[in-house]
């Protein structure tokens, strides 16, 4: 059955609010990524280094912790995103 001119209008906003979404949390994905990959290199430079008083590598790794738990929250957003 073909549709009518506001449900089109309907479905075509829906999908522009999807797409929304979606590009949103593809950004957060890539930032998170950017910056997980700058701690990594912290981490190994940390952990190859010649120790000097504390170690950073337990904050590091809280802080990629916390990435990873944010990457969890994006992907979930994406989902929700294209689940409508």
């Amino acid at each position: 059955m073909p549709m009518n001119d506001a449900e089109l209008t309907d479905a075509v906003l829906e999908m522009r609010d999807a797409l929304h979404s979606l590009t949103a949390g593809c950004g957060e994905l890539a930032g998170a990524i950017e910056t997980q990959t700058k701690l990594l290199v912290e981490i190994r430079e940390a952990v190859t280094a010649e120790p000097q008083g504390e170690s950073p590598i337990v904050t590091l790794l809280k802080r990629m912790v916390d990435l990873g738990e944010a990457n969890a929250a994006a992907l979930a957003r994406i989902e929700q995103a294209m689940a409508r």
